[in-house]
């Protein structure tokens, strides 16, 4: 699709998509709480999770320097997974998550979507449901 295309279906769309900062999870909040609890993995990305007590989940993103050198490209990995964490449907569930970037991400294209982020938001919304 068109990138001109894309911007005006965006502005056109209803659903409201913002990444407020009740759903941001700073260092202060508990980040490191969160790095110290459950996780799930896969081969780009490393998922720790913990229940809050709150009605809506906060997210954190690390990306190590190592990892992805250039800060445009690291810039453009959190506004990717902030991106997905907006359009899943576990945003709506109490929980703290917190999405680290593994090495084998930069071997990704920059216009790939990240598919596999979403797939684990998926099995820790139905392991979470259980």
């Amino acid at each position: 699709m068109h990138a001109a295309l894309k911007a005006v279906l965006d502005l056109l769309s209803n659903e409201k998509e913002s990444f407020s900062s009740a759903q941001r999870l700073l260092r202060e909040n508990g980040f490191d709480r969160v790095m110290n609890a459950r996780k799930i993995s896969d081969k780009h990305f490393l998922v720790f999770f913990v229940k809050n007590n709150q009605t809506e989940a906060r997210l954190g993103i690390v990306v190590a320097k190592r990892v992805l050198a250039l800060a445009t490209a690291r810039n453009r990995a959190k506004r990717k997974i902030r991106e997905t964490f907006r359009r899943h449907s576990i945003r709506k569930m109490g929980l703290d998550i917190v999405v680290m970037i593994k090495p084998a991400f930069a071997n990704l294209k920059a216009e790939c979507e990240p598919q596999d982020l979403s797939r684990l938001l998926t099995q820790l919304e139905q392991r979470w449901a259980e």
